[in-house]
């Protein structure tokens, strides 16, 4: 009796320390939830593509790219090439989100309270927060967004019984921004070869030279974390730890990995299947 209540003791001034929070019974189930759903959960390696050797390959995508105001979060800078992998695992572990004069995400890192509220996600990530908003998927049906019409639109076909089709069908500089969308601006590890209506109302817009707010995006990719049952790989580390390393915190107890995967334009088009003609491009941003 008494070894297990010294446990719980312990267990519980564990917890206590690990989310900075004196005395408050929250702080034991974020420890919890951090053990039994975050502590070991696969954090995705971010992707590293170089953009403008597209161009002589004969597939531009740049403009796209800029058109949506996203150019910066393909700018080279050195924490975009660095992972707390523990520090990323408490901030989704602690992730939770309300309302107060905006949509608001806030989570407890190294023991400090962190608020982020849309405009400071754009601020800490150095884009632009303009553009038409979208902060979760089911939100499409407030735009009259229609899938199938789209669908028809873009490819010529109509997409399958689960509103999803093949990015083969799309064209050439529209894979390649498929691709980028998928593994470098909102990266999943599911249905990477289909296009999903999210993808396709972000395409419409590519299409149609409307700018669209990233932050709001990227915001509701960040949403399914808060509930310990979404048991999907961690696939924003690079972008998280950019945000955490923007903020007045002291991380140097957390240890940092560069699990970089580097692409070059050949690697993507091999990838979604285009033949190039020419040479591609050998720049190295490690190099540097």
């Amino acid at each position: 009796m008494f070894v297990s209540s010294l446990k719980s003791a312990m267990v519980y001034a564990f917890a206590l320390t690990y989310s900075g929070t004196m005395f408050h019974e929250p702080a034991l189930a974020n420890y919890h939830r951090h053990v039994q759903s975050f502590a070991n959960r696969l954090i995705n390696p971010s992707t590293l593509v170089h953009i403008p050797a597209f161009v002589p390959l004969g597939l531009d995508v740049m403009p796209l790219i800029q058109n949506l105001g996203w150019e910066f979060l393909l700018t080279p800078v050195a924490t975009s090439t660095l992972i707390c992998p523990e520090a990323v695992r408490t901030f989704f572990s602690n992730l939770r989100y309300f309302v107060l004069q905006s949509r608001t995400l806030s989570t407890l890192v190294h023991g400090h309270l962190i608020t982020l509220p849309l405009h400071d996600i754009s601020r800490l990530l150095r884009i632009p927060a303009f553009g038409e908003a979208l902060a979760h998927p089911v939100e499409l049906s407030l735009f009259n967004f229609d899938v199938v019409s789209e669908a028809v639109h873009l490819t010529g076909h109509e997409p399958d019984h689960d509103l999803t089709f093949s990015s083969g069908l799309l064209m050439p500089s529209l894979q390649t921004f498929h691709y980028l969308l998928t593994r470098v601006f909102l990266p999943r590890t599911v249905f990477l070869d289909r296009v999903i209506p999210l993808d396709l109302w972000i395409m419409s817009h590519v299409v149609a030279d409307v700018p669209l707010d990233f932050s709001h995006l990227l915001f509701g990719a960040l949403l399914p974390f808060i509930d310990h049952n979404f048991h999907a790989p961690l696939s924003f580390g690079a972008m998280i730890t950019r945000l955490l390393l923007a903020l007045p915190l002291n991380l140097s107890a957390y240890r940092t990995e560069t699990p970089t995967l580097w692409l070059t334009a050949a690697d993507v088009l091999e990838e979604i299947g285009i033949a190039i003609e020419g040479e591609d491009d050998p720049y190295d941003p490690f190099a540097h």
